[in-house]
C-alpha cells in the first residue's frame, strides 16, 4: 500500500510488524485537498485506510473493526514536507492487534518521532450492524453536504474535492451515520 511503504518484522518481538514510508505532497496528490486553517494535514481517513491494509496484510480475519482510533497530534505538511511514517503493530490473541503511527521529517535524521496516532483492530461482531438498527431514527438530527462543508470551512478546515464525499449525515450525538459516494 503506498501509505504504508515497506515491511519488516521486528527483530526483537515475534509479534510486531513495522511499515515505513516517506509521505509528501508532491506524491501524493491527493494531500493537498485536505488543510487545516491553509496548512495541509494528514486525514483521518489516512489512518483508516492504513489500518484496514494492515489487518488484510497480517491476515486478520475479515470484517475488521478499528477501535479506539485516536489521532493524538495531528501531522501537518509545512516547511519540510517530506515525512517519514512508521506503522508498529504488534498482533494479540483472539485476532485483535494494536497499530501505532510514528513520524519524524526526512531531513532531519536526529529528529525524534512522534506518536501521531493509535486505533485497537480486532474482529467485528455478528451484532455490530444490529447495533445500528436500534438506534431511534426520531432521534436523529440530520445535516446536508452542503451544511457540513460550510460548518467545517468556518471552523477552518478546507476540502478539496477530493474529499467531498459526504452526502449527508445523520446524528443524535452519541451516534452519526453518514452516508458517503
Amino acid at each position: 500500500h503506498p501509505l504504508l511503504g515497506g515491511r519488516v518484522d521486528s527483530a526483537l518481538h515475534d509479534n510486531t510488524t513495522i511499515w515505513q514510508s516517506n509521505i509528501n505532497p508532491d506524491s501524493i496528490a491527493w494531500l493537498e485537498d485536505h488543510r487545516a486553517a491553509g496548512t495541509i494535514v494528514f486525514p483521518a481517513a489516512g489512518w483508516v485506510e492504513m489500518a484496514m491494509s494492515i489487518a488484510e496484510s497480517i491476515a486478520l480475519a475479515a470484517p475488521i473493526r478499528i477501535e479506539n482510533l485516536k489521532i493524538l497530534q495531528p501531522l501537518f505538511f509545512t516547511d519540510d514536507p517530506s515525512v517519514i511514517i512508521q506503522s508498529v503493530v504488534e498482533k494479540g490473541e483472539s485476532g485483535k492487534a494494536k497499530i501505532q503511527f510514528f513520524s519524524k521529517p526526512q531531513e532531519s535524521a536526529d529528529s525524534t518521532w512522534t506518536l501521531q496516532a493509535c486505533a485497537d483492530l480486532s474482529p467485528a461482531k455478528n451484532d455490530d450492524l444490529a447495533e445500528l438498527d436500534s438506534i431511534d431514527q426520531s432521534d436523529l438530527i440530520s445535516m446536508t453536504r452542503d451544511e457540513f462543508y460550510s460548518r467545517a470551512a468556518a471552523a477552518g478546515a478546507q476540502y478539496g474535492p477530493t474529499f467531498r464525499g459526504i452526502r449527508e449525515i445523520h446524528s443524535n450525538g452519541e451516534h452519526a451515520m453518514v452516508s458517503v459516494s
